[in-house]
């Protein structure tokens, strides 16, 4: 099943261009038993539901990933970039990115003023903008650089760095994990469910619809569109959140969660109370490990699909994971399969959770 992981992460997906990652997504959604593809759209949002049941619950994730855009292409056939998704500028020096020309990616590799003149030119500790990084794809000049298909305005992502076997610890890291990291875990909870022999139990009770969303990182945009055709009664909408392993930033402030010690179940104006407290009870009542945390208003997927559905009950559960953003964005494994097993409790046992789930 980590394939499907690795295909996921393999595939270029720069937010608003995310086709090369649909496609991975929609193969193996084909081959989930009983599922069929129910919806689409022209920004590239998919999704795939299960059952027959009134009830409508979707599962979410974003594929889109962080990039750059092409703003200019000097004589001399170097690159300059701008911020267009949320790229760590301090992870540029000395990177490489790829390119999604209209011939098919291109690799292109970082310049940046060395350490040795910085102190001359530059105030002490000024972090380099990504608009003074040149970007360097092997051309001597603008010809060269257009004859590769490369356009103002072309898209650019960190290159692939993957590794999903990290140490023995359980550990995995690669860029693009947030969020294809929630697209395969929802991928899993129905795959498994679809493949339980005893699944035909759970057909009539709910319509199970698993969406991949588009250009989240740009805004929440997939999430707007497809949320409002779709329209749930129930979303759980899953994503990354900030690990504080290394003690990088204030615990009180931010929180202090750890990597492997379970989903955080978060608390915040976009998302249900009592859909929250119903999966502690879940998580306690099956020793399913998780971890409690407050999530701002309007920083995902959730506060789109709350806001752009008639009547939907919405929650998060967000997956711990290191260096957000970076070319070496890192997780563990407990956490993600624990997510999947406490996302299958509650569905296999629907009728009698949501009778007990509480406003408190």
């Amino acid at each position: 099943m980590k394939e499907m992981l690795k295909d996921l992460l393999e595939a270029y997906s720069p937010s608003s261009q995310e086709s090369l990652a649909i496609d991975v997504w929609d193969k193996y959604c084909s081959k989930i038993p009983k599922t069929t593809h129910t919806y689409s759209d022209k920004m590239g949002n998919s999704a795939w539901s299960w059952g027959n049941g009134k009830t409508k619950i979707l599962l979410s994730a974003h594929l889109d990933e962080i990039a750059l855009i092409v703003s200019s292409i000097s004589e001399e056939g170097f690159i300059t970039m701008n911020q267009f998704a949320g790229v760590d500028k301090n992870v540029l020096i000395g990177s490489q990115i790829v390119l999604m020309s209209k011939n098919g990616p291109v690799k292109a590799i970082a310049h940046s003023l060395p350490i040795h003149l910085q102190h001359a030119t530059k105030s002490d500790n000024k972090v380099t903008e990504i608009y003074e990084v040149k970007f360097d794809v092997g051309a001597s000049s603008k010809k060269e650089v257009e004859e590769l298909g490369i356009y103002i305005g072309c898209l650019g992502v960190l290159d692939r760095n993957i590794n999903l076997e990290f140490g023995k610890s359980g550990k995995f890291y690669g860029n693009a994990l947030d969020d294809k990291i929630g697209v395969y875990t929802i991928f899993k909870v129905l795959n498994d469910l679809a493949n339980d022999e005893n699944s035909y139990k759970l057909e009539d009770k709910f319509t199970l619809t698993i969406l991949a969303t588009t250009q989240e990182e740009s805004g929440l945009r997939g999430a707007i569109r497809a949320s409002r055709n779709i329209n749930p009664d129930i979303s759980i909408d899953l994503d990354v959140t900030h690990a504080n392993d290394c003690k990088l930033f204030s615990g009180e402030r931010f929180g202090n969660i750890k990597l492997g010690q379970g989903v955080v179940i978060e608390f915040g104006q976009d998302k249900s109370r009592r859909l929250a407290n119903l999966f502690i009870d879940l998580a306690e009542k099956h020793d399913v490990k998780y971890q409690t945390g407050v999530a701002r208003c309007g920083g995902t997927n959730t506060n789109a699909i709350e806001l752009n559905t008639s009547d939907c009950e919405t929650m998060l559960l967000s997956i711990p994971l290191l260096s957000m953003h970076t070319q070496n964005e890192t997780m563990h494994w407990d956490d993600v399969n624990g997510t999947v097993e406490l996302i299958k409790y509650y569905l296999k046992t629907f009728d009698a959770a949501e009778k007990e789930g509480q406003w408190i």
